[in-house]
């Protein structure tokens, strides 16, 4: 359980999201990197506020496996593993056709989500509410930025035929 929070901790996802990046401006994917860049540091940012908002303190045990002095809730890694698997798994699905792939690319992208969760619960260093309200906060950030995304993407792209249909 360590080693899953670790690879979800904030330098991991940070090196992930600059490994991604490159990728796609290397790939010419402008749509996806555009929502990559609006997505994580903006997701991780209200995360932070909100756990500096509530304030909810840590749960505490005898023996921890993993002692931590910040904040609770929301949970920052299933918030940013959230946000990351959420993204992985909408290009995925936009790049391909077939359904069972499409199912399969959610459900393992759901389950790793799980196992982020697990693991910090696991740990003792968040109660369920923190990763559920983690969840929540990547989910309903994730689609807010997608949505916006795509919906500024066809108003430009109405624009450029208008444009082209006046000369």
């Amino acid at each position: 359980m360590l080693i899953v929070t670790h690879l979800h901790g904030t330098i991991a996802v940070s090196i992930y999201f600059i490994l991604l990046g490159a990728s796609l401006i290397w790939k010419h994917k402008a749509f996806w990197f555009k929502i990559l860049l609006l997505v994580m540091p903006s997701g991780m940012l209200i995360n932070v506020l909100a756990k500096h908002a509530f304030q909810r303190a840590r749960p505490y045990f005898e023996n921890p496996l993993l002692t931590l002095t910040t904040y609770s809730f929301p949970s920052g890694h299933v918030a940013a593993s959230t946000l990351l698997y959420r993204f992985l798994a909408a290009g995925a699905i936009w790049l391909t056709g077939n359904w069972s792939r499409r199912v399969l690319v959610v459900m393992s992208a759901f389950a790793l989500i799980l196992l982020v969760a697990f693991s910090r619960m696991y740990l003792s260093v968040h109660y369920l509410s923190d990763v559920l309200a983690g969840f929540m906060e990547g989910i309903a950030w994730f689609s807010l930025c997608i949505t916006g995304m795509h919906t500024l993407q066809l108003h430009q792209d109405e624009k450029r035929r208008l444009n082209r249909r006046n000369e």
